[in-house]
């Protein structure tokens, strides 16, 4: 399955570029490397579903489970597949397969019916994509908090010392970098006060 169109907007906007369609291209600067080349080029292994649940170890460990697949065409033992979505996304090896059946070591629960890919490029993409996103929710988390430490007594952050927000944003950074470096496109960067923007 290749990316969404929601996945699309979700790469436009983490790697700065503007969300308007390619029709605005006569009024506005408008990339269409995303439509016409991201999504129609993105090589991706082979894509299939399971319904089979999983449920978390009790000590926090990987254990082996079976798994019934869709279809197991395009799986092979050994192949390293992404189990699930955001933040139930989970990389395995294949250690067995018979016919739809195959077995690996998963650590997460897992419920209802939840995509199943083996690696390649559309899995790390949208591990660059979950990654952003679960850092965008702790930072939504963590606003107002920004360089106070205590409330009972006020204490201030050492020169120097980040902030919980700043790590995650450097964290954030991290991840478009990465996601910009595998899609071989360019980051736009938007300057601070001025607002002037250009190839990062």
């Amino acid at each position: 399955m290749s990316l969404l169109d929601s996945e699309l907007d979700r790469i436009r906007a983490e790697l700065g570029y503007n969300l308007l369609t390619n029709g605005a291209e006569p009024y506005i600067g408008v990339s269409p490397i995303f439509s016409n080349v991201v999504q129609r080029y993105m090589s991706e292994g082979a894509g299939t579903t399971s319904a089979t649940s999983v449920t978390v170890s009790t000590d926090g460990s990987a254990k082996l489970v079976t798994l019934v697949l869709a279809s197991a065409t395009g799986v092979s033992l050994l192949d390293k597949i992404a189990v699930d979505v955001d933040e139930q996304l989970e990389m395995a090896t294949v250690r067995s397969i018979s016919s739809t059946t195959i077995t690996c070591y998963l650590k997460k629960a897992h419920a209802g019916t939840y995509p199943i890919a083996v690696d390649g490029g559309l899995v790390i993409i949208r591990e660059c994509l979950a990654a952003l996103w679960t850092i965008e929710q702790r930072m939504a988390d963590t606003r107002g908090h920004g360089a106070l430490k205590k409330v009972d007594e006020i204490e201030f952050y050492q020169a120097g010392q980040k902030s919980q927000f700043e790590l995650l944003l450097s964290q954030a950074e991290h991840w478009r970098d990465r996601l910009a470096k595998h899609l071989g496109i360019h980051r736009i960067k938007i300057g601070g006060c001025g607002g002037a923007v250009g190839l990062y």
